[in-house]
């Protein structure tokens, strides 16, 4: 399972099975390729395109392949961020794991604590923040083990991933 978040620009995505489609700045995107399928995905726009690619290994072989895309959030978020992708919980979008994606976007002076119940991975795609007590800009990523929650203060407008593993 792949999970695409897009931060700027566009990909153009076409598969074998006959899909088709375009996946814009601040869409968030799932395909499963496990039981065959072949894809190819290109920047067809006039600018640069940034995308964060994280693979996620599904639980369980021969998934039927398929591709999907919801919208990231466009307004600030207050209290915890929303939850995107999940195998377990009710997401817009599923994966076979027991993993999740939550994303926001963090007003400037914000404080948002978001718990967290599995090994994490946090990735600042957009703004400057302190998360913990470390500050953190565009691009930095972290990990956690064992930890019962993330802290995020910003220090400008932010945007936050936050994937869940086992």
């Amino acid at each position: 399972r792949r999970v695409l978040f897009r931060s700027s620009g566009a990909i153009t995505h076409t598969d074998s099975q006959g899909n088709k489609g375009r996946t814009p700045a601040g869409s968030i995107q799932v395909m499963s390729a496990g039981a065959g399928i072949r894809n190819s995905e290109y920047n067809m726009e006039n600018e640069n395109t940034v995308i964060y690619q994280i693979w996620i290994e599904p639980k369980e072989n021969d998934i039927p392949p398929r591709w999907e895309t919801h919208d990231f959030p466009s307004t600030f978020v207050s209290g915890t961020l929303p939850l995107l992708v999940s195998g377990e919980y009710d997401a817009p979008l599923y994966i076979h794991q027991s993993a999740s994606v939550y994303g926001g976007k963090i007003k400037k002076g914000s404080r948002i604590q978001h718990p967290l119940s599995q090994n994490a991975y946090v990735l600042i795609s957009h703004g400057k923040l302190l998360l913990n007590t470390t500050h953190a800009v565009k691009g930095d990523a972290f990990e956690f083990r064992s930890e019962s929650c993330v802290d995020f203060v910003t220090e400008e407008d932010s945007e936050v991933l936050i994937i869940t593993t086992p």
